[in-house]
């Protein structure tokens, strides 16, 4: 009963991060591995070689854009090229609008 408890509190806790909060916790020049130890495993991810560089699209689908409203969800995005965190985004999930930062335009073609 007590871990019930204990693992209550705890999905509790993570289910009012936002992707507000989870921005703040990534930083330019981070590698996969580390944004993958702050945010958890990504739920899915795109990559592309343009010239010389890789670049690498992490997604995590459906957070809180803020935790205060249940239905305020959006996705997350970051982006990294040749290992290194160089951009983040948010889209509100009703939106069929691909994120608006110029450097993700590469995932569209």
């Amino acid at each position: 009963m007590k871990i019930l408890s204990i693992l209550s509190i705890l999905l509790l806790a993570l289910s009012c991060s936002s992707a507000k909060d989870m921005m703040k916790k990534v930083r330019p020049g981070m590698s996969p591995e580390q944004v993958e130890k702050a945010l958890g495993p990504t739920e899915g991810f795109k990559s592309k070689e343009v010239g010389e560089d890789q670049f690498l699209m992490y997604t995590y689908n459906s957070i809180y854009c803020n935790p205060n409203a249940s239905y305020d969800m959006c996705d997350f995005y970051i982006l990294f090229k040749n290992n290194k965190v160089i951009e983040t985004d948010m889209k509100d999930v009703r939106s069929k609008q691909a994120p608006q930062t110029g450097n993700f335009i590469i995932f569209n073609q």
